[in-house]
């Protein structure tokens, strides 16, 4: 199957079939392109919302039932958060004082970024049906988890960021795997602007109600921020 990047309406749509945790897991994995071990075993330690940038040390091993360190041979990876993503909660207590899980290596540095209402990590397969089923109420085709990672480098892209630059942000080891996002650079930027066009205007969800946004245990985004914004800009 071809890369599928996403417009910012497109997601829009996406995200209005979402809430808790999933809705919150998916606005991290498109603005930060973390893959789905590094988005799931982030630690609310690693995230600094003053700089508002993340440090990548930890990933979650779904086969082994725990954390591990970042893999070797690469080094320390930090990622910046757009503002579209609200850290405010971050300054509430933990709901508890670890993951709960075990780290192979070194100690556990504090809670996870994000949680279940019974403070558990979020499943891939859980979120994957989720996800699956908020696409198909969006109506906008065929769209894989995977493809939140290529949408996050498309719109940086086609903002103008160099690939490389990119590239360091994606976590690529190899400049030739950042290069199938190189057409993307030469599209003309007012077709860029009118295919994206102004952010949506937040619609209600069938038998929902949007005056409330959705109830994110133990997370730290906020659906009601990300729907406000008539443009997202993560540059």
């Amino acid at each position: 199957m071809n890369d599928r990047f996403l417009t910012r309406d497109e997601l829009h749509a996406i995200c209005r079939h979402l809430d808790g945790e999933h809705l919150a897991m998916t606005l991290l994995l498109t603005g930060t392109d973390l893959r789905w071990g590094e988005a799931a075993g982030l630690h609310r330690a690693r995230v600094d919302p003053d700089r508002r940038v993340l440090d990548v040390l930890e990933t979650w091993s779904v086969r082994g039932v725990h954390m591990k360190p970042y893999p070797k041979g690469r080094r320390r990876r930090q990622v910046p958060i757009p503002a579209w993503i609200d850290l405010a909660q971050l300054q509430q207590p933990a709901a508890s004082a670890d993951c709960g899980y075990e780290h192979i290596e070194g100690r556990c540095p504090g809670a996870l970024l994000l949680a279940t209402s019974s403070g558990t990590i979020v499943e891939h397969a859980k979120f994957s049906k989720a996800f699956a089923a908020a696409v198909r109420a969006a109506d906008v085709g065929r769209v894989r988890v995977h493809d939140l990672r290529h949408t996050y480098a498309s719109w940086l892209i086609q903002g103008g960021r160099p690939l490389a630059e990119v590239g360091k942000l994606l976590g690529h080891v190899s400049p030739i795997t950042t290069q199938r996002y190189a057409h993307l650079a030469e599209v003309d930027a007012d077709d860029i602007l009118a295919a994206l066009g102004p952010g949506p205007e937040m619609a209600p969800v069938p038998g929902g109600s949007t005056s409330s946004p959705p109830v994110v245990h133990g997370g730290l985004l906020s659906a009601e921020r990300f729907y406000a914004l008539d443009g997202v800009d993560v540059g």
